[in-house]
């Protein structure tokens, strides 16, 4: 499969495009792994504005009782830090090219550390593990992946639109892209798997951070999944 990317192609997928993938620093050396995606409001947008890395940022991505079960304990180990819950980041600005690998611009010499501040964040993990229902509240699948498209004139990385699909099996793999390829089977069977998946654009989802739960009118807002460019 091939699927590589600059920043200036404009369309990523959050979780086929960032995360798991490696961070190398400026030498080429190993830095970590993108466990999650740090999104900051801005307005009525949600920006990319970091990438976060380690447990804390990855154990979360199971989301239910199962991911705060788990980081409960794990910060209850991490007795010597501060906020041992508090994942480390790698600022979004920092960030050179992403291809099979995340290459940075700077040296990873002392690059690891947590947000020294509080500000209302939010995680690509989240909207992952959310629970999609209807606007009646029937239950209307999972998010596949987070659309990100970069905004015209700042350059900044938002927030464009969730793939929602009814079925919760599987994920589309890139599949649904135009320059993807792959064994014909795979392809075939994955969007014959994913045939209902929708585009729903960011503004017509409204997000319940503390439930984990999004509403979206797949009927009127739903857009047929088209391969981005």
């Amino acid at each position: 499969m091939t699927a590589e990317l600059e920043w200036a192609d404009g369309a990523y997928d959050a979780a086929l495009h960032l995360l798991d993938r490696q961070i190398v620093d400026v030498d080429g050396l190993a830095v970590a792994k993108v466990d999650d995606v740090e999104l900051t409001p801005d307005g009525d947008d949600l920006v990319v504005t970091g990438l976060l890395t380690g447990p804390a940022a990855l154990i979360p991505r199971l989301g239910g009782r199962a991911g705060g079960w788990l980081l409960r304990h794990y910060g209850a180990v991490k007795v010597t830090q501060a906020h041992p819950t508090d994942p480390s980041v790698v600022d979004i600005a920092q960030v050179a090219t992403v291809t099979s690998q995340v290459a940075l611009s700077v040296a990873r010499r002392g690059l690891l550390r947590p947000r020294d501040d509080r500000a209302q964040r939010h995680r690509v993990g989240q909207l992952m593990t959310s629970t999609v229902r209807l606007p009646d509240g029937l239950h209307a699948g999972r998010v596949l992946d987070v659309r990100l498209r970069l905004q015209p004139g700042n350059g900044a990385l938002a927030v464009a639109g969730l793939v929602v699909d009814r079925h919760n099996i599987g994920g589309l793999l890139g599949y649904d892209r135009a320059k993807v390829d792959g064994p014909i089977m795979v392809s075939a069977l994955l969007r014959r798997l994913h045939r209902r998946a929708r585009f729903v654009p960011i503004e017509h989802a409204v997000i319940d951070w503390e439930s984990r739960e999004l509403t979206v009118d797949l009927v009127r807002h739903g857009e047929p999944l088209t391969p981005a460019r």
